[in-house]
């Protein structure tokens, strides 16, 4: 049997062996909870674990076989969902029990740059980023409260709705938004940026002025760049600026607008506290998992 063979084998044989019958593969170990509760809803008598997925042993075994280092997150997952198709193990039938795999992934821009994965075992979030739907969904004023302690009524008189808050970063950082998006969509003719630029969200209220000066004007009069503006100025006027918005950045810049606060993680946190996960938006997760525990009759 050779290290291929040996490595399928022995890795369905403990998959097979354990107590689960779903197994999911999220990018963190932060989005344990909100992955958690949408199974939680759909897996009545479905046992499951969560894994993010350098946690897996799995995991760990692929990246010596690869000879793949500081692998994690969302790469992480993409390359375990290559490796347990390759190695068919996405639905597992061991001595009869059927069990099966899935990986719940941040959408990012992968559908407007067409390298989605297609495949009834993965997951994408509705917006860009797990957290985008934390704070499209979630009662922002009672998080901020929350973690600020402040009363309702003095968050109010920062943030009137959460809404129009939303809206508001979204056009500020609108040009910055565009600029991200052209680097990834043209990445190799993106030679020079300011260092660390991609952090100046957790730094800034707003774009600094060496954005302007150093990357913006570097860019903006290419005919690629105007039809990315385009493109992101109309997902705004429809109101889906969440599309393409970095959902990570909201806590950071919600940060910067209060007296007092604890890190961005608390403030995230208390936020994704207040989301009800019978409502419709989570459908969008709940729907793909209940049809794929159907195939298998879980």
């Amino acid at each position: 049997m050779n290290k291929l063979q040996h490595s399928e084998s022995a890795t369905k044989r403990a998959l097979g062996m354990s107590r689960y019958q779903l197994f999911v593969f999220v990018e963190g170990a932060s989005d344990r909870f909100f992955y958690g509760k949408i199974c939680d809803k759909v897996c009545d008598k479905v046992q499951f674990h969560i894994y993010p997925a350098d946690e897996h042993p799995f995991f760990k075994t692929e990246m010596k076989e690869f000879d793949i280092k500081n692998t994690s997150g969302k790469k992480g997952i993409i390359f375990l969902f290559e490796r347990f198709s390759e190695k068919r193990l996405l639905t597992i039938d061991f001595q009869g029990e059927k069990k099966v795999v899935i990986f719940f992934l941040d959408k990012d821009v992968d559908d407007l740059l067409e390298t989605q994965i297609s495949s009834e075992h993965v997951v994408y979030t509705k917006y860009y980023t797990l957290e985008n739907h934390v704070f499209v969904e979630g009662d922002i004023i009672t998080g901020v409260a929350i973690t600020a302690s402040m009363t309702p009524q003095q968050t109010r008189e920062i943030i009137e709705s959460s809404h129009d808050w939303r809206r508001k970063i979204a056009k500020k950082w609108l040009d910055y938004v565009k600029l991200c998006f052209f680097v990834r969509k043209f990445e190799k003719s993106v030679k020079e940026r300011p260092e660390e630029w991609e952090k100046w969200t957790c730094r800034y209220s707003k774009p600094p002025a060496e954005f302007e000066k150093n990357c913006y004007q570097t860019y903006v009069s290419s005919e690629d760049y105007s039809t990315i503006s385009q493109s992101i100025e109309h997902l705004y006027d429809c109101g889906e600026h969440d599309v393409v918005f970095n959902g990570k950045w909201y806590a950071h810049l919600l940060r910067k607008e209060l007296p007092k606060t604890g890190n961005h993680s608390e403030l995230l946190n208390c936020i994704q506290a207040t989301l009800d996960f019978d409502a419709a938006w989570a459908e969008h997760f709940k729907q793909p998992l209940r049809k794929l525990l159907a195939k298998i009759n879980l």
